[in-house]
């Protein structure tokens, strides 16, 4: 959807995904900083994003046509909503949180499993945080945002209902049964 949008928009996906995914990298490299500085210090937020800023897969990543550079800044992003938000309670947060881990689940439908266990956690902390309820309706609002549109186009598409992916059930019998040797 996003090669179609950038065709449609520039006449030159290739080059301009690329350029995208870069600003993706360097991004994702500042929102890894972000999240260090907050959880453990400047110091180690400053090796943090030094330590991305020269990982040599992230930047070779950042030049292919593949779905890993999307992936590692939406799970910077949503680790950084996610520690802001549990610094400083607030639906807005939770709910660019909640479109991080969207983008995350069109990209990889098992991270749908975490999903619950920030709900838990907002659960839990309802005698300190009054407007739990909020943050959480956000969180999964903003989610279904972003994952029905492509649970209602595969299903369309498949003429069949898919929640998220086709191939789950296939790929974990490949990773998981007797034989497999990966």
């Amino acid at each position: 959807v996003l090669l179609s949008v950038i065709d449609t928009v520039t006449g030159n996906a290739l080059t301009w995904m690329r350029v995208l995914q870069i600003i993706l990298g360097t991004l994702s490299t500042v929102l890894v900083y972000r999240t260090a500085s907050i959880l453990f210090g400047k110091g180690p937020g400053i090796i943090s994003g030094v330590a991305v800023a020269m990982s040599a897969q992230l930047i070779y990543f950042d030049s292919m046509l593949l779905v890993e550079s999307l992936f590692a800044f939406a799970i910077a992003s949503l680790l950084f909503f996610v520690v802001k938000a549990i610094e400083k309670p607030g639906w807005k947060l939770w709910a660019m949180a909640g479109l991080s881990a969207g983008v995350l689940i069109a990209l990889r439908g098992s991270i749908a499993l975490f999903v619950p266990v920030l709900l838990v956690y907002l659960w839990m902390q309802r005698g300190r945080y009054p407007a739990w309820k909020t943050s959480a309706i956000a969180f999964t609002a903003a989610v279904l945002l972003v994952v029905v549109p492509f649970v209602v186009r595969n299903s369309v598409y498949a003429d069949e209902f898919v929640p998220l992916t086709s191939s789950g059930g296939l790929n974990f019998y490949a990773g998981n049964n007797e034989s497999a040797d990966g």
